[in-house]
């Protein structure tokens, strides 16, 4: 019994876990500090809630700011340091190692049978974006380049394969319907590959010259079918007695075979461009212009000038016609005949010593094209073009202008005599007073030479009331100060006179 006993107590000790310990107490001087800091911070917000506005809250929090009651610093917690991943191949944003200058920099890839390859660089100043887009620009102008001798071949062997029955070859080589074709065809152009490194921008362009072809081929057939409509339209005017419509589908034919380059095909069993020349010829023939003579009049009159338009005896209405004063002022735009086949200009005031007048058909006009293409179609079809043109020299009788004010360039005389028609006098009945003011000459250095400024200014009247009143500055850049003042005085007075003289001609 005393054995089990023992045994017992033993577990017993062995078995009995220790006592627990409490958190540590504090103080009794610093559990009576926290207590006064907390009383004191409780009656700063009772005061400051029974305030009756926002804006006292906010003055006294400014005014008397809590004291912090923290016992310790709080401790700083590092920051966690990044996870490191091994990165995606696809969505590194960089790669590791910086990139080695490519090959393509000293040898551009060479054009196969699919690609066009260009290369441009640019200088880097402090934009490497700007750089990048020139350089960018340059590749494409290169590769413009190429695309011009490429297009150029093919015009050259469709050109090549064809002659006419007397063996004399129809087609001829159009640069700028080349330059049209390669401007479009640029849009396809893309970027391929680009490089800068610390002073230079480079850019690789590419071009699919498979897809040039094939929009050449597309180009092509598709303004084949442009001449083909044009010339059905003209042939069915010209059967109905219609030789200004014929003439304008003849001329739009005319215009699509150009950016055709002189590619051949026939129409009806007859080369194309044959075709079309005769139509215009055949058109044009129907067609005459007539001008009388205004006769005589004095420089500056307010004329009426008229051109007269038939076919066949016939008056012929809606055919625009071009008024133009050779070296000078043209009419007004957008004249064309009315039902008794007159087209009119009204009240144009004429200025010069026997101005050239030249009357004309708007062959662009009827062609419904930009009028930088009159030149081009009086070289295509000089005949109809000469046929309805007319040239005549107006017999004009100069005015008597009376000059004062400063001592005029002799610049500033001759042109108001040749481009303006006057005679000065020294005559004060005069009808015409014209009053020339100079300036004072400033100049200074400019990279070992002198520059100098004159201003000028001229005030016309005409039988006592203000006509016109101009304003100029010319500039001259000469060794000497005397030099380059009477090099300016001569450009002021020359822009004098063509001032005046398109004021006066409104």
């Amino acid at each position: 019994m005393k054995r089990g006993l023992l045994l017992f107590a033993l577990v017993g000790c062995v078995s009995t876990p220790p006592p627990k310990q409490g958190p540590k107490r504090l103080s009794k001087a610093k559990r009576d500090r926290i207590k006064a800091r907390a009383g004191a911070n409780f009656l700063d917000l009772e005061k400051r809630r029974k305030m009756k506005t926002k804006e006292e809250r906010v003055r006294d929090i400014e005014e008397n700011p809590p004291k912090p009651t923290t016992l310790r610093p709080r401790k700083e917690v590092p920051a966690p340091a990044p996870i490191r991943t091994k990165p995606d191949s696809a969505s590194a944003a960089e790669p590791v190692k910086p990139r080695t200058k490519p090959a393509w920099i000293m040898q551009v890839p060479t054009a196969d049978g699919t690609w066009v390859y260009g290369m441009g660089m640019a200088n880097i100043e402090g934009d490497e974006g700007e750089a990048r887009t020139q350089a960018r620009d340059r590749a494409f102008a290169a590769i413009g380049s190429q695309l011009k001798v490429h297009v150029e071949s093919v015009a050259d062997s469709f050109r090549s394969s064809y002659q006419d029955e007397a063996g004399e070859n129809l087609a001829s080589s159009y640069d700028e319907a080349i330059r049209a074709h390669v401007d479009a065809s640029l849009e396809g152009a893309e970027i391929h590959d680009q490089y800068s490194d610390d002073q230079y921008a480079y850019v690789l362009g590419r071009f699919n010259k498979a897809e040039l072809d094939a929009k050449i081929a597309a180009q092509l057939a598709a303004l084949q079918d442009v001449v083909l409509d044009q010339v059905r339209a003209a042939e069915k005017s010209l059967a109905a007695g219609d030789s200004v419509k014929a003439l304008g589908h003849g001329l739009r034919a005319s215009l699509a075979l150009r950016n055709l380059f002189g590619v051949p095909f026939q129409i009806g069993g007859r080369p194309a461009e044959a075709l079309v020349n005769d139509l215009v010829a055949r058109a044009g023939a129907g067609l005459q212009l007539s001008a009388a003579d205004p006769g005589s009049n004095a420089v500056g009159t307010a004329m009426t000038m008229s051109a007269d338009v038939s076919a066949d005896g016939e008056p012929v209405d809606g055919v625009p016609v071009r008024f133009k004063l050779r070296m000078g002022p043209r009419s007004p735009s957008h004249l064309v005949t009315t039902r008794s086949g007159v087209a009119r200009v009204r009240d144009w005031r004429i200025w010069g010593r026997s101005p050239s007048l030249v009357i004309a058909v708007d062959m662009a006009t009827l062609a419904g094209v930009d009028q930088t293409e009159n030149s081009w179609l009086r070289m295509k079809h000089p005949g109809v073009v000469a046929r309805l043109r007319l040239q005549m020299t107006l017999n004009l009788q100069p005015i008597r202008v009376r000059l004062s004010g400063s001592e005029p360039p002799a610049a500033f005389r001759e042109g108001l005599s040749k481009k303006l028609g006057m005679d000065l006098v020294d005559d004060s009945s005069a009808p015409w007073h014209l009053e020339l003011a100079l300036g004072d000459a400033r100049c200074k250095d400019l990279s070992m030479r002198r520059t100098c400024k004159v201003s000028g200014q001229l005030i016309v009247r005409e039988r006592g009331a203000e006509r016109v009143r101009l304003e100029v500055r010319g500039r001259g850049t000469q060794t000497d100060d005397d030099a380059a003042t009477e090099q300016a005085e001569k450009r002021v007075g020359k822009r004098l006179v063509k001032d005046l003289r398109q004021a006066l001609s409104r």
